[in-house]
């Protein structure tokens, strides 16, 4: 390695070793709810690991050729709709009904696997076009936004909030290549890395804080309320295992 993006680099790669230790905690805290919820969790853990490992070691690595660069950045490109979708599935499998839960799962699924096919099969698209891409398919996961709010209440929207807006500022400011701390250091695109770390670490306190660990609400009267799921309502007492 010679770290030719060190910011970039040892960030990522920082951070991919943070994300082990963080899906740990989520697979373990999910290990008794149903099986899409604890796959879900799976696939979300696999996205944040590979994304950052290949961002670092993209930024990273000695390229003996052009060739080899490219394809380390597509690799990079690549799990960044892999980071997104994995990002949303969590969400849509915990909160939403099941029909509206496929439906946008399906949708989301065909466009990243649209984008990845696009990339390795198509010339090389313009750099600010791939990074509207990439903000186009994070704000599809908010379309159910209204019902996040009814569901996760304002405990879960400051952190959708965080999230939004962390994400959406880096990607603004790779677009339009902006701004430069110190350059040759610390420019946009350093900027865009920061800013999407901060990004997963908002939704990251999402998931732990509101999806997974939330405990069965209590009524006014002092009635137990259902564990509130995306495959169905669980009423005390049931186990989160069946599906």
């Amino acid at each position: 390695m010679d770290l030719h993006d060190p910011v970039s680099s040892l960030s990522h790669l920082l951070m991919a070793a943070w994300a082990v230790l963080a899906s740990v905690v989520l697979l373990r805290l999910s290990a008794r709810h149903t099986r899409s919820q604890r796959l879900s969790i799976a696939f979300y853990a696999v996205s944040v690991v590979s994304l950052y490992t290949a961002s670092g070691l993209f930024h990273g690595i000695r390229h003996e050729s052009l060739h080899a660069r490219r394809v380390w950045q597509l690799l990079d490109q690549s799990a960044i709709f892999g980071l997104i979708l994995g990002s949303n599935v969590p969400m849509l499998v915990y909160v939403l009904p099941r029909r509206l839960r496929n439906r946008l799962l399906a949708l989301m699924t065909g466009v990243a696997l649209f984008g990845v096919v696009s990339l390795w099969v198509l010339p090389k698209p313009p750099h600010e076009l791939l990074v509207m891409a990439y903000l186009g398919m994070g704000i599809l996961g908010l379309l159910p936004i209204r019902i996040y709010f009814r569901r996760l209440g304002w405990a879960g929207m400051k952190w959708i909030g965080l999230l939004a807006f962390f994400y959406i500022a880096g990607g603004v400011a790779e677009a339009v290549k902006w701004p430069v701390i110190v350059s040759g250091w610390f420019g946009y695109h350093e900027f865009l890395h920061v800013f999407d770390m901060a990004g997963t670490v908002a939704h990251y306190a999402l998931l732990l804080r509101v999806v997974v660990t939330t405990p069965p609400r209590t009524s006014t009267s002092g009635a137990r309320r259902p564990y509130m799921t995306g495959d169905f309502f669980l009423t005390p007492g049931e186990s989160r295992t069946t599906m």
